[in-house]
């Protein structure tokens, strides 16, 4: 057998039980070693992730069911397996019934054993990842092809959406989160609610101006929307939690590597609730550099971590900005100005991606010379 990628972690306060699994299996799997509970929750901040955990039951200050515990808390993905003892047999056989593990292995465990359990611990973490992806992928593509049919029929909406989206994913990149699905997910979705907005609160809402009461309440309810709408699709529940946490204090206290999962969702949602503002100000013809300083001066409102890296936003948005006819615009750009149609109509609205979709739309109008050519666009956009 050819040695795996996986990473695998073995914890117990004997060096020499380490150094036997070591010399044992370092030619079939990919080891490391903690000789304490602390060094190896230290380990998965540091190293991870790892599929597989192994850990001593007896060790001192916490235990391995208590440290399982916090490993689960750490990377829900990773697959626990306890070395216990027949005196902790009756804790080990807890500990399972609570789901914390995935398999106990009495000691002394034979290599061979050892070796099984940690292969059968490899192929459920690769299924576990592999329903995962496909979930995620059907998810998001899903949401992209209701978010861009919503876009046709509501351009301010949902270009806004875009837009956001994009500042979001800018933001993602540069703060380097894994597994961000549903933060970008969340992006897509924040604004689906706003359908039901009137278009003069959309103006406002979009463009950054103070609100008036009734418009303000409006805004309150159709986050609400977006939320109970939402509540109806399955497996959404971190992206719903960001949404609803968007305009919650917040502040990046610790390396992102090192967020557990709630704090990762605050901070989900505060890069929703920074790019929301930061698009309203650049739409309102703000400089990044104005709209940076106006965000810094808020105290406590924005994350001054989270703000620094719209620095560098300029640096791709606004490079090859050209003019170009329908004919000659490609997925990827993003529109510059509102396009309407003869009639006055808004199509699409300034910062909206084009899209498969938004092509044969505009191919369909151009045909009909019911709109105006050529159209200003940037040609490189932000990553999605």
């Amino acid at each position: 057998m050819s040695k795996l990628v996986e990473k695998i972690l073995f914890v117990d306060d004997d060096k020499n039980v380490l150094t036997g699994y070591q010399r044992q299996l370092r030619k079939k799997v990919n080891i490391y070693t903690a000789t304490s509970a602390a060094e190896g929750l230290s380990l998965i901040t540091s190293k991870g992730p790892f599929a597989v955990v192994v850990s001593d039951m007896r060790m001192p200050h916490m235990n391995g069911a208590q440290f399982l515990t916090k490993v689960k808390e750490l990377d829900p993905d990773v697959v626990r397996i306890i070395l216990t003892g027949q005196a902790d047999i009756d804790s080990a056989v807890e500990a399972i019934n609570n789901g914390q593990i995935f398999r106990f292995l009495t000691k002394p465990c034979p290599p061979q054993s050892m070796a099984e359990a940690l292969l059968s611990g490899i192929k459920q973490y690769r299924l576990l990842n592999a329903e995962r992806e496909i979930l995620q992928e059907t998810l998001t593509g899903s949401i992209k092809v209701l978010t861009e049919l919503l876009s046709l029929s509501n351009p301010v909406v949902f270009g806004q959406a875009t837009q956001i989206k994009r500042y979001v994913r800018h933001l993602i990149d540069a703060l380097k989160i894994e597994n961000y699905w549903d933060i970008e997910m969340a992006a897509m979705l924040s604004r689906i609610g706003h359908i039901t907005l009137p278009e003069h609160t959309l103006r406002a809402v979009a463009s950054g101006n103070c609100l008036n009461e009734e418009e303000y309440n409006q805004l309150q309810r159709s986050t609400q929307i977006s939320v109970k709408l939402l509540n109806n699709i399955p497996r959404l529940n971190t992206v719903i939690k960001i949404i609803e946490s968007q305009n919650a204090p917040f502040k990046l206290q610790k390396p992102v590597f090192a967020l557990e999962e709630d704090e990762r969702i605050q901070l989900g949602a505060h890069l929703l609730k920074a790019s929301k503002y930061f698009a309203a100000k650049i739409n309102c013809n703000n400089s990044v550099e104005t709209t940076i300083d106006d965000m810094k001066r808020q105290g406590q409102e924005f994350d001054p971590a989270v703000v620094e890296h719209f620095k560098n936003i300029s640096l791709t948005e606004s490079q090859n900005t050209q003019i170009l006819n329908i004919s000659q615009l490609s997925t990827g750009m993003i529109i510059e100005d509102d396009v309407r149609h003869n009639n006055g109509m808004l199509l699409l609205s300034k910062g909206h991606e084009v899209t498969d979709a938004v092509l044969v739309r505009l191919d369909q109008y151009s045909r009909n010379d019911a709109i105006r050519q050529p159209i200003r666009v940037s040609v490189k956009s932000l990553s999605l």
